[in-house]
């Protein structure tokens, strides 16, 4: 015969309980030791008041500059983590572009439809632009550049590789890129079908792309994806189209790609942003800091250089 004893102890009662369990030594003894033990040990309970000093907000600003669509500049306030409310948006601030020799290049108005702040010219690559944003007396400021970006070729449609389950024919569209050499690269993929009756173009569903699926990530602007699968080389991505999206007749078009190369800066935070939604948040877990450069603030503000073809 032999005895076990199992102690428990609450924070604030600190009750001692005494359990004497006699058991028969037998092969499997070991195996019931490390019940006990675990049962010890998950009746340790212990609620500890912790007082958090106030959450002090701060002014985020999060922007685009690109070498074919206008600047949009979202700007906002920074939560709490343990907030669960809605990021309040800021409308009222003045946010000017400026050039690399500080000559003011463009001033944003507040679009309530985009939620956010829109420019009204495209910025040119290799040209270093500081986006300033006033609010409340705070300037927070932010400098980034376009660099050369890639052009999408050989976009193909063929309208009948497979069939569906219902024996009509799939089609496929295709096209391919070459990644930029010598650097870490992330890119943003739209791929849409022209609508013949409404007359406009209309996103594809790329969910079963296995690349995509593989690789990627679906954001609200696109799917976006690194090259660690093919740095350096040739990408060639085709996607299936189901039976009737587009006329090959009569439509005014076809498809039409919109392929994004992300600049240093907008890489960096997509980096930092991947390995910050990998984190288990665990107890031992190392902090992830998201890649942020705006002064006297928070945000990320990056460029894509665009490459749009259509067939």
């Amino acid at each position: 015969m032999a005895w076990c004893l199992s102690v428990l102890v609450y924070s604030n009662s600190f009750l001692v309980s005494v359990i004497m369990l006699p058991f028969k030594m037998h092969r499997n003894s070991t195996y019931w030791i490390w019940v006990m033990v675990l049962i010890c040990f998950s009746s340790c309970i212990e609620q500890v008041p912790v007082n958090l000093p106030p959450y002090n907000e701060k002014v985020v600003v999060n922007g685009l500059i690109s070498d074919s669509d206008l600047t949009k500049i979202r700007v906002s306030k920074s939560i709490s983590s343990l907030d669960t409310s809605f990021i309040p948006s800021i409308s009222l601030a003045s946010v000017r572009l400026f050039e690399e020799n500080g000559a003011l290049y463009d001033v944003l108005s507040y679009n309530s439809f985009e939620g956010g702040f829109i420019g009204t010219k495209v910025a040119q690559k290799n040209v270093d632009y500081t986006i300033k944003v006033n609010y409340q007396g705070t300037e927070l400021e932010g400098t980034t550049r376009i660099t050369g970006g890639t052009q999408v070729y050989n976009l193909n449609f063929v309208d009948s590789v497979a069939v569906d389950s219902s024996f009509f024919p799939i089609g496929e569209v295709s096209f391919t890129f070459n990644d930029l050499p010598g650097q870490d690269n992330f890119y943003r993929l739209n791929v849409e079908y022209f609508d013949n009756i409404k007359k406009e173009f209309q996103a594809l569903d790329m969910s079963e792309n296995l690349f995509l699926d593989a690789e990627g990530e679906l954001t609200d602007k696109g799917y976006i994806f690194d090259d660690n699968s093919f740095r350096g080389k040739p990408q060639t991505i085709s996607v299936r189209v189901p039976f009737g999206f587009v006329d090959v007749q009569n439509g005014d078009y076809l498809f039409r790609v919109n392929l994004e190369a992300l600049n240093s800066d907008y890489t960096s935070y997509e980096k930092s942003r991947r390995l910050y939604d990998e984190s288990f948040g665990g107890f031992f877990t190392e902090p992830v800091e998201l890649y942020s450069n705006i002064k006297r603030g928070l945000g990320i503000f990056g460029g894509v250089a665009v490459s749009r073809d259509t067939l």
